[in-house]
Parts: C-alpha cells; structure tokens; sequence
C-alpha cells in the first residue's frame, strides 16, 4: 500500500537553519518524484523572527507543499501536537527545524512503514554548519548525498570509551531485551527506548494518536522524544534504527538559558512516568479516522485522564509544575507546603498548622519572626529531607551555589538558595 508522508516541523525563533530544511526536502527525491504524497506542516512556537510569513513565501518558491500553523510560544510537544492537527499523511515524521535531510531519507522510511504499519523508524545525524546568507538550495545540495551517520553520537560515542559505537555494542538495539540497557561511560542509563531522536523520528498517524501525540506536560526542553518512543514501544512499536537516513544537524547557539536545567526536569519526570503502570489505549485512543484540516485544538487527548492523583502529582512535582502539582498534593505534607512556597502562595503556607523548613522561609520571605517555627522545622521533622540538607550544608556552600544557578540564568534555582542563606544566617 502506498503510504503519504506528512513532515511536522517545530519552530521556535530558528528562521535562520529552518530554511536550509526546507530546502532539503524540497530537493529529496520523495518530492521530486512523488510530491503528491509529500505534505510539510511547519508549526510556529511564538517565533518572532518572521518564520510563519517567511515559510510560506519560501514553499511556493520551492514549489513544496507547506502548511504553516502558528500558536502562542508553549513549547516543542505542543508545537508538534499542534502541527498533527495539520498533517494529514499517513505516516508522520518529525523532524527538527535545524536538520538538513539527505536525498533519499524520506523514500526509506516510507518504504518501511509500508512494510510494517507497527515500525517506529528513527534516522542518525551529524553536526554541520551553514554558512549566514548561503543560497538555500546551494547548501541543500552540497549535503544532499553526503552520510550523515558515522558522527551520530549513538555511533561514535561523544566521550572517550571502551565502546565507540553504542549501536553496535548492543547489536542494533537486539542485545537490549527483558529490561537490558546500555550503560555509557559517564554512568547514564541507555534504555532501547532512549535512541529514538525526536530530531528525526517517523511513525504510523494512528500508533501516534493512541498514546496522545508528544507529552505536552514536558515544558521546554528535553525527554520528550525518550517518552514518547517508551509510550509506543510499550503499545507494541517496533523501533528500527534505519542507517540510510540521516540529516546534517545544523550547529547553533543554545536557544535558551534554561534548557540543561529544563533537560533535567523532564528527565525526572520521564523516569517518574517509567514506574507508572501503563494504560493501553482502550481508554485513551482518539477514534480513528482522518483528523480534519480545519480542527485548531490539538487533537490528542490529554495523558492525564489515565493517571491517578497520585502519578499525576510525581509527574508535576518533578517538572516543577507546581501550580498543577499542587491539585494534586496531599495537604499537609512536606511536598504540598514545597508547592506552596515554590509558587509563592506564602499566605496559604502561613495558615498551614504544621511546621516545615517550606512554612519557615515563607515566614522570612513575608518579613515576620520565624525562630519557633523553624526550631520546629527543626527538632521535630528533621527526617525530612530538605530539613536534614539544610541543617548540614554550610552557608559559603548555599551562597557558592546560588550563585552559579545565577550565572547560569536559573533565577528560580538561585533564589532558593538565596532564601536558604538569609533564613539560616540568623542568629538564635
């Protein structure tokens, strides 16, 4: 059966190496030959560089069909959740808005998926970089038939190790059955899950609807992709890493300040998720069906109807989400007064009759005498742990990493610290 292809593309800001994608796949051969079955959904994240006018101008000039669809800036899942309720191919790819495709990338993964509707096909990249102001398709062409695999880093490791290439290490992912993994030389976990990149990933339209499109729920970025592959392995995908796709990964300035403590953050509530048990898609599973152009809302249904209160909250409390987290806690609690000072509902935290180092700061933070509450914070939860940290870490130590958080531009993180230091730096 022959298979269209739809390309969501998430934007935020990056016009710049957005325009050398589209160039790729205006000269890949699935467009050329069969342009038909090729549809480009570009999904605008807030971008304020022009992306929205200027994706469209550039389409028709390359004679590619581009859908542009442009939202308020509320990150990468949503962009591209809001980009499926464009996309109107039966399979999906996406692909980041800074990955140059190679000639035949789209014709091999549409081959496959006409093969196996269950696989989840995922290519390998290589770091580039395009020179400002170079012709569009110039920079297309010089890459379009260049390899882009050997310096993916599942390939050839990033860091020096007694495994170079990871992919043969575990036997193109067959070696990592019945809860195996890959453990890398800086001690981080490789689930067989975790090698699909959401930099470029493809997948039948319906196997993504059933497990809800990305995970919203993941502000910013980082881990979105890992969750994602996990949710559709764990619904019976196949992955299937495909060397004759690749792309030439643009390299660029880090987008935003906060995207290493953003990775973190994701990357606990990913590992949260992963002891959740998973609900197969008999209550989740939007009907099948083609999804009409015309629909504005993300058309996948929202994961948290199938959590408890109780998942729902680990989810929230380790993305920081705290206003959400808070729905969730259970009041009195260490966590709930955490979410109460953290969204800085000091009020609230004031009025709670159990004590914590949490009600403490907020005591400080309001201006009023906090010494008998937090010797109760003290004496009397000191197996808390956010108390027992307190008590034993030093005040140059507090001071040392408020001000790296603030070097960093992690204003949150620093200020945290900051609250630490005046409230312990007390005498009596």
């Amino acid at each position: 059966m022959r298979k269209s292809i739809s390309v969501v593309i998430p934007t935020w800001n990056s016009w710049d190496s957005l325009q050398y994608v589209l160039g790729s796949i205006a000269l890949s051969s699935l467009n050329r030959l069969r342009g038909t079955r090729l549809q480009v959904v570009v999904s605008d994240d807030g971008s304020t560089d022009g992306t929205e006018r200027s994706a469209g101008e550039l389409g028709r000039e390359l004679g590619l069909s581009v859908v542009v669809t442009a939202m308020e800036h509320r990150g990468q899942s949503a962009a591209i959740n809001h980009g499926l309720s464009r996309a109107e191919g039966d399979v999906i790819v996406v692909c980041d808005s800074d990955m140059i495709l190679t000639c035949g990338s789209l014709d091999e993964l549409c081959a496959r998926h006409e093969l196996w509707p269950d696989v989840v096909c995922f290519g390998f990249r290589s770091p580039t970089s395009a020179t400002p102001g170079a012709r569009v398709l110039d920079v297309a062409e010089g890459l379009a038939h260049t390899e882009a695999f050997s310096r993916d880093n599942r390939v050839r490791f990033h860091m020096p190790s007694f495994v170079s290439n990871m992919m043969l290490a575990t036997d193109w992912l067959r070696a990592l059955t019945g809860g195996r993994f890959f453990l890398d030389c800086e001690g981080s976990v490789w689930r067989r899950h975790r090698y699909v990149f959401g930099a470029l990933f493809s997948v039948d339209r319906d196997l993504l609807a059933s497990v809800g499109g990305m995970p919203a729920h993941m502000k910013g970025w980082g881990y979105q992709d890992t969750l994602t592959a996990a949710r559709l392995e764990a619904n019976g995908g196949f992955l299937l890493p495909v060397t004759s796709v690749g792309g030439h990964h643009i390299e660029h300035d880090i987008r935003t300040a906060k995207q290493w403590f953003e990775y973190r953050r994701n990357g606990m509530a990913y590992e949260q998720e992963l002891t959740q048990e998973w609900h197969p898609l008999d209550s989740m599973v939007t009907q099948p069906g083609p999804m009409p152009a015309t629909v504005a809302s993300d058309p996948f249904v929202d994961l948290e109807e199938a959590m408890s209160p109780l998942d729902a909250f680990d989810v929230y409390f380790a993305l920081g989400d705290w206003a959400n987290a808070l729905s969730h806690a259970a009041k009195g609690t260490e966590r709930h007064h955490e979410c109460l000072y953290r969204a800085r509902d000091f009020g609230c935290l004031l009025s709670e009759p159990y004590p914590s180092v949490w009600r403490s700061m907020a005591t400080h933070a309001v201006g009023r005498t906090r010494t008998s509450a937090l010797a109760g914070a003290v004496l009397d939860w000191n197996d808390w742990p956010t108390t027992s940290y307190a008590r034993t870490a030093s005040l140059p130590e507090l001071r040392y990493l408020a001000d790296g958080y603030r070097r960093c531009e992690l204003q949150e993180c620093a200020q945290l610290h900051e609250d630490a230091v005046r409230l312990f730096d007390t005498p009596g």
